[in-house]
């Protein structure tokens, strides 16, 4: 095969990849969501994410100014109705000899839809994140939440345009050093061709725009800015249990 034909292959199999049907979009929380905030969109029945987030110093909850950080995380999609998420976050100093710094914050979340989204609702989604800390009424979580959240999707301008609306309301009932989404929180999603979704959010404390290219039905990469001043961005592969 000659190098030109090659490459005008190696380009429509990558356009191929970028303009089927896009899915959800994964957070840098691990969960489906935008940039930080969850959506009421759940991985779907059957579906594993697995992936790796980082992000600068200045945002870091463990140890803030101190060190940049990182996570591991994997979502299981079970059932229509149930999302399932582990999270290991740690300072990007930490060696995995373990020692004293410990294996890192570990964190589990679970996500139940209430409503499916129709023609003339939105959807529903009831969260709980570090959910065994409201068993273990442990003073060393970082990254409690309990919310409930919607998303509306239309279509303004066309099929190939798709606007997303998400809004959701955290409650700090639960016992923690700290809490994610307390009081109302919401964004925009904007998926501007197939594929590229550009995002735009406040999570209760801060604004946080972002975009995310999706692969081949299996391939995330999402590029944000937290605060609009600070870089961070995600990696995440996809499959589907059969």
């Amino acid at each position: 095969m000659r190098h030109g034909t090659l490459a005008r292959v190696l380009v429509l199999s990558l356009f191929t990849g970028l303009c089927r049907q896009a899915g959800i979009a994964q957070s840098l929380m691990g969960t489906t969501g935008l940039v930080m905030i969850p959506t009421a969109e759940l991985a779907g029945d059957g579906e594993v994410f697995f992936g790796v987030n980082g992000g600068n110093r200045q945002y870091n909850v463990l140890h803030p100014g101190k060190f940049h950080h990182y996570s591991y995380f994997a979502t299981l999609g079970y059932l229509p109705f149930l999302e399932v998420s582990l999270r290991l976050t740690r300072d990007y100093h930490f060696s995995w000899s373990f020692g004293d710094e410990g294996l890192g914050d570990r964190m589990a979340s679970v996500r139940l839809k209430l409503m499916g989204e129709t023609r003339y609702r939105p959807s529903i989604v009831l969260g709980v994140h570090d959910i065994l800390s409201a068993f273990e009424k442990s003073t060393v979580v970082y990254f409690n939440a309990l919310y409930l959240v919607g998303s509306k999707h239309i279509h303004p301008l066309g099929s190939q345009f798709r606007l997303g609306l998400h809004m959701g309301y955290g409650s700090d009932q639960m016992e923690a050093r700290r809490h994610e989404y307390t009081g109302w929180f919401g964004g925009i999603s904007i998926e501007v061709v197939s594929r590229l979704t550009l995002m735009m959010e406040h999570d209760s404390e801060k604004f946080n725009g972002g975009a995310e290219v999706q692969f081949f039905d299996r391939i995330r990469i999402l590029l944000a800015l937290i605060h609009l001043d600070s870089f961070a961005g995600s990696l995440s592969y996809s499959l589907r249990l059969q």
